[in-house]
């Protein structure tokens, strides 16, 4: 929400570096109010989070806001607004704007009351005037339109609050329905399919997150699984062959003996998009991995295997955004998940072979990825400093940072009980199957 701005423009560059005609006008309105309302509103938004940690929408927003705005898209869809809607109408765009006026309102209002017994942390306070000037900004919408129904960045923000209001089958809804609605043609508006790319992320995205797993499970894989098949196509456009060469050189390349060279030599729109197509890859495979029926079932063991098999090879540490530590961090905790996974999918497969020999060739390969795995994230969790002990009179929003720490170093050893967990339950299979590994 609060990148969304950064977004839309990142999308149109991507366009711009592949060779697509972009209609520079086709996204300034969605632009726009990102930019001057929605991550404003995004940013503020943060900073309390920060502090109370609420996940219930409810505290900042109402249900009828949330269905303000998904009726506006719906009314966005259409040539012209309906006869006899109102201003006061559900759906119509001085009703969302209204809306957006009072959850403005409420975040400031609670903001402010942060602030004012110091429970901010003043590194992370908002330099912006939206709560100041909210009036003035959302007047500034009342005519003209808020976004453009032929992209999905309207949708994309109605899908994100209704998400976080549970309603998961209604937001993917949504965005499914604007990908069959404004799906571009083979010859004309290109540059939209990398807009249709993020939303289809998103839909894949909100149905992995989805609380009910088990129902989940299959709708995410169909649809990472249509993302993977729009990132593989725009990937073969010509100006990315080059830097897709150079990635393949670093294959199999430990990472330590790589220098910093291998992401300098990307372009940085290219890292940024194969690096998500690669994250995509992840999801994808290991959904299908704890799932082996549907796997066969909808026929995708081969590609299962096969996009296994890619992201053993890759070198993530090739796809670094920068030098900075967080970054290097991010990246390294990336490669440790992918190689679980791809020890997840061996283990996996290996249960449908019938042949010793090759059973055997998938459990020891399950055994060393799990085991480069586990090294990275006790590596990981070993750089994480317990949280300091506070003195007394400690400022209330250090207890804030404390807490945030500690829970980054939770999330960083929980990573070792998983991976522990996956090794072990090889180990006992390949004990139990008489293989020996050494050999």
């Amino acid at each position: 929400m609060q990148n969304l701005a950064q977004l839309i423009e990142r999308d149109r560059k991507y366009a711009e570096e592949v060779g697509f005609d972009v209609a520079d006008a086709s996204s300034k309105d969605d632009e726009a109010f990102a930019k001057d309302v929605i991550g404003p509103l995004g940013a503020h938004l943060k900073v309390v989070h920060e502090v109370r940690r609420y996940n219930a929408i409810e505290f900042v927003a109402d249900r009828q806001s949330v269905d303000n705005l998904r009726a506006n898209i719906h009314i966005n869809y259409r040539a012209k607004p309906p006869l006899g809607l109102k201003e006061t109408s559900r759906g119509s765009q001085q009703s969302v704007l209204n809306s957006f006026n009072t959850i403005i309102a409420t975040v400031c209002d609670v903001e402010e009351s942060l602030d004012l017994v110091e429970s901010i942390n003043p590194k992370v306070k908002t330099s912006d005037k939206l709560c100041q000037d909210r009036e003035q900004v959302i007047k500034r919408y009342v005519q003209g339109r808020l976004f453009n129904p032929e992209l999905p960045y309207g949708t994309m923000l109605a899908a994100l609050f209704l998400n976080a209001s549970g309603e998961v089958d209604s937001a993917l809804k949504e965005i499914d329905r604007w990908a069959l609605e404004y799906a571009p043609s083979e010859d004309k508006d290109l540059f939209r399919l990398f807009p249709r790319h993020r939303a289809l992320f998103y839909a894949a995205e909100i149905a992995r997150g989805d609380p009910d797993a088990r129902r989940s499970r299959r709708p995410a894989v169909l649809q990472y699984r249509t993302v993977l098949a729009l990132g593989d196509q725009l990937l073969l456009r010509p100006a990315w062959r080059k830097p897709i060469k150079n990635l393949e050189k670093s294959f199999g390349v430990d990472p330590m003996w790589l220098s910093d060279a291998c992401s300098h030599s990307l372009p940085e729109l290219f890292r940024r998009f194969i690096g998500g197509q690669i994250n995509s890859i992840n999801n994808f495979v290991y959904l299908l991995s704890q799932d082996l029926p549907f796997a066969k079932h909808e026929g995708l063991l081969d590609e299962m295997e096969k996009r296994a098999d890619y992201l053993a090879k890759v070198n993530v540490s090739c796809l670094r955004l920068s030098d900075q530590p967080d970054e290097i961090e991010r990246v390294r905790r990336l490669q440790g998940t992918f190689l679980d996974t791809v020890a997840a999918v061996q283990y996996a497969l290996a249960s449908e072979e019938e042949r010793a020999s090759e059973k055997r060739t998938r459990l020891c390969s399950a055994r060393r990825q799990a085991e480069r795995a586990l090294r990275i994230a006790q590596e990981l969790a070993g750089d994480r400093q317990r949280a300091p002990t506070l003195q007394a009179g400690a400022k209330p929003w250090e207890y804030s940072e404390r807490w945030r720490r500690a829970r980054l170093r939770d999330e960083a050893v929980s990573s070792i009980t998983t991976f522990t967990e996956r090794l072990d339950q090889i180990k006992t299979t390949i004990t139990a199957a008489g293989v020996n590994c050494t050999i």
